[in-house]
């Protein structure tokens, strides 16, 4: 038995080698494909790495863009906070002034009117005293034809003078102005 042991050791190494071969040669084919497949992978990692690479070198000019656009607004916005501000003042200065000049130009209306009054007063009695000498003169010449159209110049001089109330008739040019 011991005799043939020797046959059935070398039957089985041989199995064995045989199924060895087998298997390295499976391996060997799983090899081949994986080094195809890792120079696809490879390939394909490294497009990945420079489109990464790519990718974050445009995000770093878009940041650095955005960076400069919003210091730009910023300085936009301080200077348009500044202008906003001399706007204002001026505003409020010109309202200043277009009160100040109202009032001004009131205080002279009023002494404006101050100031003719007694001219105006002056001349109802001037415009009187004449009407009275004229109406004396009239008579005192007989000439009665020209004393009706002396009354009526007399009558609208002091109607001119007056308003229907009996106050003094400021001039409407005063008036207007005043108003």
């Amino acid at each position: 038995m011991f005799e043939s042991f020797p046959l059935y050791t070398d039957a089985l190494l041989f199995m064995t080698s045989l199924g060895a071969l087998l298997y390295c040669m499976k391996l060997q084919a799983r090899l081949k494909g994986l080094q195809r497949l890792d120079k696809g992978v490879a390939k394909s990692i490294q497009e990945l790495s420079k489109a990464t690479a790519q990718s974050m070198q445009a995000s770093d000019e878009i940041r650095e863009q955005i960076k400069t656009a919003i210091e730009e607004l910023d300085e936009r916005h301080g200077l348009l906070k500044s202008r906003r501000q001399e706007v204002e003042d001026l505003l409020d200065t010109v309202d200043g002034q277009i009160g100040l000049q109202v009032k001004k130009c009131h205080e002279a209306r009023q002494l404006t009117e101050r100031a003719l009054t007694p001219l105006v007063y002056k001349a109802e009695v001037e415009i009187q005293a004449l009407t009275r000498a004229l109406e004396v003169s009239s008579r005192l010449a007989g000439i009665q034809s020209s004393l009706h159209v002396d009354d009526d110049i007399a009558r609208a001089a002091a109607e001119v003078a007056k308003t229907p109330d009996g106050e003094p008739n400021i001039n409407p040019f005063l008036r207007a102005v005043g108003e």
